[in-house]
C-alpha cells in the first residue's frame, strides 16, 4: 500500500532488482487502483494533490490498472 501524502509530494517507485513481483495499491488515487510490476526496470511516477490523491505522471513497463 502507499498512505497519502502531502501537497505536490512526488514518489519514484523503481523495481530494481529482479526475483520477484509486486503490487501498489495507493490509500487515495484518481484515475487508476493498481501498479503491478513483475519485472526490474519497471517504474511508476506519482504526485500528491490533496483534492484527487496520488495522480500518475509517468510509468515505463508494468501494468497499470
Amino acid at each position: 500500500t502507499l498512505a497519502d501524502g502531502a501537497e505536490g509530494q512526488e514518489k519514484f517507485i523503481i523495481h530494481a532488482v529482479d526475483g520477484g513481483s509486486f503490487i501498489l495499491t495507493p490509500t487515495t488515487k484518481t484515475g487508476w487502483t493498481t501498479f503491478t510490476s513483475l519485472l526490474a526496470g519497471d517504474c511508476i511516477s506519482l504526485r500528491w494533490t490533496a483534492t484527487q490523491g496520488w495522480i500518475v505522471t509517468g510509468s515505463f513497463g508494468g501494468t497499470i490498472a
